[in-house]
């Protein structure tokens, strides 16, 4: 049976971040089946579908850890069955946690760093005032 997987990721763009991704997939059978991607503000984020086999896709989520020596961050949601536990989502260092688009936007605003969305149930950052 095949599973079918959402990839979210996000990092600093550069030279080779696809090609590492897209190498990641085909070691894990897993098939490329469509993707939206882009670049803003020098960071490249991407979302992609996949499918691979079932018995495959445990070990590409636990590899997509290995995406965070490139910069990377990622998520998986499991559109076979439900969402990834928390716990498969790696982030580099110095990630931002947020629980809210709006502490999202306040801690990007106010440092100029670069952030990185969870799922719901992370630890959520403290949001500035509202103005």
């Amino acid at each position: 049976m095949a599973r079918a997987l959402v990839l979210t990721v996000i990092g600093e763009d550069r030279p080779g971040l696809v090609e590492a991704l897209a190498e990641l997939i085909e070691r894990f059978d897993g098939s490329w089946d469509e993707s939206r991607m882009a670049r803003l503000a020098g960071h490249f984020a991407g979302v992609v579908q996949i499918h691979l086999p079932d018995d495959r896709a445990e070990g590409l989520i636990a590899a997509l850890g290995s995406l965070s020596e490139r910069g990377l961050s990622a998520s998986v949601v499991d559109r076979t069955s439900k969402s990834i536990p928390m716990s498969a989502v790696v982030t580099p260092r110095n990630a931002v946690f947020c629980s809210s688009l709006l502490g999202l936007l306040s801690v990007s605003s106010a440092t100029g760093m670069g952030t990185s969305v969870t799922p719901s149930g992370a630890s959520p950052v403290p949001t500035l005032p509202r103005l």
